[in-house]
C-alpha cells in the first residue's frame, strides 16, 4: 500500500541497502575472504525483508517487529563496511559506502514510527466503537 508514508521509507532503505553490493568502494585484505559473501547476504536480507514490510500493512504489529529486524541487519551491514574501511585503510577517502546503510538505518526508524502511529490511530479508532 503505497499511500502510506512508511511504505516510501521502506522502499527508500530496501533501494538503499540492496545498492551496498553495487557500491563497491575500497580493496579489503586477502585475509578477508568472508566479507564480500557476508556483505551480499546480509544486503539482500535486508533488502528483500524491507520489500516484504511493505505488505505486510494488514498485521502491523508483524510488519513493526520486521522493520526492527531490518534495523538490525542495515546496522550489521554498516558495521561491516565500517570494519572493512579500517581494515583497508583508515586513510582512505571512499567511506561513503558505509553511509549508505546508515541511512536506510534512518529511514527504517522513520518506517518503524510511522508502523507505530498506525497502530495507535487503530486502537484509538476501536474504543470510539
Amino acid at each position: 500500500m503505497i499511500q502510506r508514508i512508511q511504505s516510501v521509507y521502506l522502499l527508500l532503505a530496501a533501494l538503499l541497502v540492496l545498492a551496498v553490493p553495487v557500491a563497491g568502494g575500497f580493496v579489503t585484505p586477502d585475509s578477508w575472504v568472508w566479507y564480500t559473501p557476508v556483505k551480499v547476504a546480509v544486503s539482500i536480507l535486508a533488502g528483500v525483508g524491507c520489500l516484504v514490510a511493505i505488505f505486510l500493512y494488514t498485521d502491523r504489529q508483524r510488519q513493526k517487529r520486521l522493520v526492527t529486524v531490518d534495523l538490525f541487519l542495515a546496522l550489521a551491514l554498516a558495521g561491516v563496511v565500517l570494519a572493512a574501511w579500517v581494515a583497508a585503510s583508515a586513510g582512505s577517502s571512499d567511506l561513503w559506502p558505509s553511509g549508505l546503510p546508515l541511512a536506510a538505518a534512518v529511514f527504517l526508524v522513520l518506517a518503524r514510527r510511522s508502523v507505530g502511529k498506525d497502530i495507535e490511530l487503530v486502537r484509538s479508532m476501536d474504543r470510539l466503537r
